[in-house]
Order: C-alpha cells, then structure tokens, then sequence
C-alpha cells in the first residue's frame, strides 16, 4: 500500500510515520529523475553526430539494460520484419563490459548506438529497473527525439 495518500492513512500509519516517509520517497524519486533528465551526454560528439544522421527515416528506439542476448534477438527479427526504418539502441547499461558488446552487436547488425549518461536508478539508491527505464526514455525524448 502506498501510504503517501494521507486520507487513507490510519492512526497506526500516522505512529509510524509511513505517510511522511511516502511523500519522502516520491519527492525523492522525482526530484532524481528530473536531474537525470539535466545530464550531458557521456560522449557529446557522438550525440551531435547522431542528430544529424537521425530524422530522415521512421526512427526505432530500443533502450538496452545489461541484457546482450535480448537485444541480439531483437536485431536479428528486426532486421528482418523492419524495413525503411533506422534503428537506435540507447544504452542504459550499468555493466561496462555489456556495453561493449552491445556496441559491437549495433555495429554487426546497422544499428546506431549511444551510451546513455550514469543512471542513478540503475545501481544506486533507490535502486528500481522500472524507473531506470522510465528515466533513460524520458533521456532520451528530450535529448535525442
């Protein structure tokens, strides 16, 4: 239950603190993803490069997070059921050496690649792959599309 919801807040709630802790939490949560959203591009040449090559064709975007044998599956149906369409994976990898791999992968298969900035969702504290995802879109809807 969420407990940042004060109406529904009992007695037992307000004892233990749980509403104020909630409203901690969601601030916190919010106020890391906007100052995400602040971050520069690790590499901002490659950001500028990309922007120039991207916007000619319908644009796929797939954000990758540690998981290099998802992605190859998805290179290889998308290759072959995506056509006339650029392809664009945005690294959100807090492992180095699977962005290697899967910057060799974007390579193999056409797509381009970029390395998205360090993610505090990702290892740090609050640790949530969900809104490490939700933070590397909103990266990169703003910075890239």
């Amino acid at each position: 239950m969420s407990y940042s919801n004060i109406r529904y807040s009992t007695f037992t709630d307000w004892l233990r603190l749980r509403p104020i802790i909630g409203i901690y939490k969601i601030a916190r949560r919010y106020l890391i993803g906007r100052l995400y959203l602040l971050k520069k591009a690790p590499d901002q040449q490659a950001l500028i490069a990309l922007r120039c090559h991207l916007g000619k064709r319908p644009l796929v975007i797939t954000i990758a997070y540690n998981s290099v044998w998802i992605l190859r599956w998805q290179l290889v149906f998308g290759s072959r059921n995506f056509d006339g369409v650029d392809r664009l994976i945005a690294d959100n990898s807090s492992d180095p050496i699977a962005s290697k791999e899967i910057a060799e992968l974007c390579s193999r298969y056409g797509a381009y690649y970029f390395k998205l900035p360090f993610n505090r969702f990702s290892l740090g504290r609050p640790h949530d792959p969900s809104l490490s995802h939700a933070a590397a879109l909103n990266w990169v809807w703003r910075h890239l599309v």
